[in-house]
C-alpha cells in the first residue's frame, strides 16, 4: 500500500476528542495528494470528531496557514 492509503488509514482511525500534532520539521517535500488529504481531514474528518490539529513546521508554500481553526507552529 502506498503511503497516501496509510495515513488515511490513520487519520481514519484518531478517536473524537483527539489532540493531534502533524510535525512536517523533518520533510523536503510533501505531495500534493498527501496535502490535499492532510486538508480534507483538518476540513472535514477532524471537525466532526471535535479533534484539535497542530500543524507543525509546514513550509509556507504548502498554504496550510489558511484554515482559521488550525493552529500553526514554526520553529
Amino acid at each position: 500500500r502506498g503511503f497516501k492509503m496509510i495515513l488515511s488509514g490513520e487519520l481514519d482511525h484518531i478517536p473524537e476528542n483527539a489532540t493531534v500534532l502533524i510535525d512536517a520539521s523533518n520533510t523536503k517535500y510533501i505531495d500534493f495528494d498527501v496535502l490535499e488529504l492532510i486538508r480534507d481531514f483538518v476540513n472535514f474528518g477532524a471537525k466532526d470528531k471535535n479533534i484539535t490539529v497542530t500543524l507543525k513546521d509546514f513550509k509556507d508554500a504548502y498554504k496550510m496557514n489558511d484554515m482559521s481553526h488550525v493552529h500553526s507552529e514554526k520553529e
